[in-house]
């Protein structure tokens, strides 16, 4: 009678070694993103990614930052009338993405502040 289950000769010794290298390949990729000292890179990042995703043409969207020693500005210029969109109700969806940015500016000991231009 053959066996259902067939077990390759590497063995669970092999299993852990390419679950190693993946953690390996992880690791990598967050030293790439966590390489800038005060965070801009992952926070412009993140920022034109949440605008792009709100308005209507994307490619509009155009975030620069002007930094000083323990402070950034990211400032977020988007198409004609769709600030509003980028703004929300209320300013609801414009706060939230203040949120984030400022859990990012603590863990990087800075302060971020986010602006619309029209």
């Amino acid at each position: 009678m053959k066996p259902i289950i067939e077990v390759k000769s590497d063995g669970p010794k092999a299993a852990l070694k390419s679950n190693a290298q993946e953690r390996t390949s992880n690791r990598q990729t967050f030293k790439v993103i966590r390489n800038d000292s005060r965070g801009e890179a992952a926070a412009k990042e993140m920022v034109k990614r949440i605008t792009q995703s709100l308005v209507d043409s994307p490619e509009k969207v155009n975030v620069t930052v002007i930094h000083s020693k323990h402070l950034s500005v990211f400032e977020v210029s988007v198409g004609k009338g769709e600030a509003g969109q980028v703004i929300g109700r209320q300013g609801r969806t414009i706060a939230a993405m203040r949120k984030l940015l400022g859990a990012m500016a603590k863990k990087y000991d800075r302060r971020m502040v986010l602006e619309i231009l029209d």
